[in-house]
């Protein structure tokens, strides 16, 4: 049953656009009758299915990972000086067309975020959010370059213990700028093997 649910799921991203794992599982239970949690897969075997769905019938979608990473590099470069990483599902090279592209950021303030964003003549609105250790934190959502950013603001004390990634249930800083740019520029077509990050 875990593995029916994970390929509905998978279905259902494909259709959104989208890497929601957890509205897609929701969905796919509601959709099978399913309300024991014993038989609710886990997000990893969710991205999982994912991925191999999207190789099988929309494989055009996995085109959106070289824009989007492109799209990271760019604003990660102009955020530099808060040592940005990409993180979530995209820093695995797994995407959507519609997906947000989420960026970690470190900060002891956000002063200086909000006075970059505005120098880059950039729109932004902002939210408070807990994170699982129950730490306070600021979500910033930018759009930019036809895509939906999120800058999580995090404590520059957390640069050593980022966030639990929801997907693999461990801490994760993802891609730093320079490991990001090596990946976009070591695409097919440059003449150097593309890379996969683990």
């Amino acid at each position: 049953m875990k593995q029916k649910i994970a390929e509905e799921a998978a279905r259902l991203l494909t259709e959104a656009g989208t890497v929601d794992y957890g509205w897609a599982r929701r969905k796919a239970t509601q959709r099978l009758g399913v309300s024991r949690e014993r038989e609710l897969p886990d997000m990893m075997m969710i991205e999982t299915a994912f991925r191999n769905y999207q190789k099988l019938f929309r494989p055009q979608d996995i085109s959106c990972v070289a824009v989007q990473h492109e799209a990271a590099a760019e604003m990660m470069s102009w955020l530099e000086p808060f040592s940005p990483h990409l993180a979530g599902p995209l820093a695995r090279g797994i995407s959507a067309p519609r997906a947000d592209i989420l960026i970690y950021v470190y900060a002891d303030s956000p002063k200086e975020l909000v006075f970059t964003l505005m120098e880059k003549q950039l729109v932004w609105e902002s939210d408070d959010l807990l994170l699982d250790n129950q730490q306070p934190v600021q979500l910033f959502f930018v759009p930019h370059a036809g895509q939906q950013f999120r800058l999580l603001l995090l404590p520059l004390s957390s640069l050593r213990q980022p966030p639990v990634d929801e997907v693999t249930g461990r801490r994760d800083a993802g891609l730093h700028l320079k490991q990001l740019q090596n990946l976009v520029g070591n695409r097919p077509g440059d003449g150097v093997p593309a890379t996969t990050p683990l």
